[in-house]
C-alpha cells in the first residue's frame, strides 16, 4: 500500500514537472527521446553494412549456405531497422531530419535485398561471363545505392538541431566505392561461385588490355596508333578460381615487329582467389604502316594445372612522316643548296 502511494506521488510529480515546462523545453525533450530510440537502430544498421562489406571483400572460401544465410539475415534486419524508425512518432522539433534517416534506412534495406538476391542467383546458377550480366549489374546498382544511403545519413546527422544537444554517430556502408565496380564484381561473383566448390578450381582471366600511348581510333577492328617509338602494355588479370596462382608469366608479343626491335616482353604476377592485378610491361615495337597482331598471354609455371589464357588485339602503328626536301635559290653569284627541315 505504501509502495503504491509512493509510485503514485512520483508519477504526479513528474507529470506536473512536464506540464510546467515551456513548449520549447517539451519539444527538446521529445526530440531527445526520439534520438534515444533511434540510436540503437543506427548502430544495428552500421553493423549490417559491415557484414555485407565483409562478404564482398573476404567472402571467397565461405560456403554457399553461409553466404546466403548472412546476406539474407542482413537484408531482413535492414528492413526491420527501417520499419522500427517509421513506427516512431516524429517530433516536430526535429523538422525534416527524421525523414532523411528514414530514407537512408529504406534505401539500405532495398539495396541489401537486391544484393542478397543477386548473390543467391549466382550461387544457385551459373557464374557471370561478363560485367553486363544481370546479377553483376544488380550488385553494382546495390553498391551505388548503399553510397546514396550513406549520403542521406550524413545529411540527417548534420541536420539534427543543435538544441537537441546530441551529436549523431557515423554510419557508413561504403568505405571504398571501387569494390562495387562492375568489372571487379564480375570477378568476385565468379570466384564466389568457384569458392563454394570443394574441388580445387584453377582459373585465371584477362579482364582488360590497354596500351600507352592509347590508340587514336579504330578502323575495321584495327586500333590505330600515331607514330611512336614503342608501345607499353598494361594487362589486368584476375584469379577467378578458388586457389592461389603464383609465379604467373605475363607475356606481350607483336608480329610483325619493326626490324631489329623488341617483339616480345614479359612480367610476372601472383594472385589470390577473387583478386585482380594490373601489370605493365614493354615497350614493344610493331612494324609501322601495316596491321600487326598484339598477343597477351598469361602462362602458369611448369607443372601447374592452371590453363593459360590469351587475348589478342589488331593494331597498326602509323609510319613516321617522310622528311621533305626544299630547294633554295640564291642571288646571282651565290649557290643553290638543298636543305631539309630540322628533325
Amino acid at each position: 500500500m505504501i509502495a503504491t502511494l509512493i509510485v503514485t506521488i512520483v508519477v504526479v510529480l513528474i507529470d506536473a514537472s512536464l506540464k510546467s515546462q515551456s513548449p520549447a523545453q517539451a519539444q527538446t525533450l521529445s526530440g531527445q527521446a526520439w534520438i534515444d530510440d533511434v540510436l540503437p537502430v543506427i548502430a544495428a544498421s552500421t553493423t549490417e553494412g559491415r557484414e555485407i562489406t565483409q562478404i564482398r571483400t573476404a567472402g571467397i572460401g565461405m560456403s554457399a549456405t553461409a553466404i546466403s544465410g548472412q546476406l539474407t539475415q542482413a537484408a531482413t534486419a535492414a528492413q526491420h531497422d527501417y520499419q522500427s524508425v517509421v513506427a516512431l512518432k516524429t517530433p516536430a522539433s526535429l523538422g525534416g531530419s527524421p525523414g532523411l534517416l528514414e530514407a537512408s534506412l529504406l534505401v539500405r534495406a532495398q539495396a541489401a535485398q537486391a544484393a542478397a538476391t543477386a548473390v543467391r542467383s549466382v550461387l544457385s546458377g551459373s557464374a557471370p561471363t561478363a560485367a553486363t550480366d544481370p546479377n553483376v549489374e544488380a550488385l553494382a546498382t546495390a553498391g551505388q545505392d548503399f553510397a546514396v544511403a550513406d549520403r542521406a545519413y550524413q545529411l540527417f546527422a548534420t541536420s539534427v538541431p543543435k538544441a537537441v544537444g546530441v551529436t549523431m554517430p557515423a554510419s557508413q556502408w561504403v568505405a571504398d566505392p571501387t569494390v562495387w565496380d562492375p568489372a571487379g564484381l564480375q570477378v568476385f561473383l565468379v570466384s564466389l561461385r568457384s569458392g563454394t566448390s570443394l574441388t580445387p578450381v584453377h582459373q585465371v582471366t584477362i579482364q582488360a588490355v590497354s596500351t600507352n600511348p592509347p590508340p587514336v581510333g579504330t578502323t575495321n577492328g584495327v586500333q590505330q596508333f600515331a607514330p611512336a617509338r614503342g608501345i607499353t602494355v598494361t594487362v589486368v588479370m584476375a584469379d577467378t578460381g578458388n586457389q592461389p596462382e603464383k609465379n604467373l608469366t605475363v607475356t606481350a608479343s607483336v608480329a610483325p615487329a619493326a626490324p631489329n626491335q623488341t617483339s616480345q616482353v614479359r612480367g610476372f604476377a601472383s594472385l589470390t582467389p577473387g583478386s585482380s592485378q594490373a601489370t605493365t610491361i614493354g615497350p614493344i615495337v610493331p612494324a609501322s604502316g601495316a596491321p600487326a597482331t598484339l598477343t597477351v598471354t598469361i602462362t602458369p609455371p611448369t607443372g601447374s594445372t592452371t590453363p593459360p589464357v590469351t587475348s589478342t588485339l589488331q593494331i597498326e602503328l602509323a609510319a613516321p612522316p617522310t622528311p621533305t626536301t626544299t630547294t633554295t635559290t640564291r642571288p646571282v653569284g651565290g649557290t643553290t643548296k638543298a636543305t631539309s627541315p630540322a628533325g
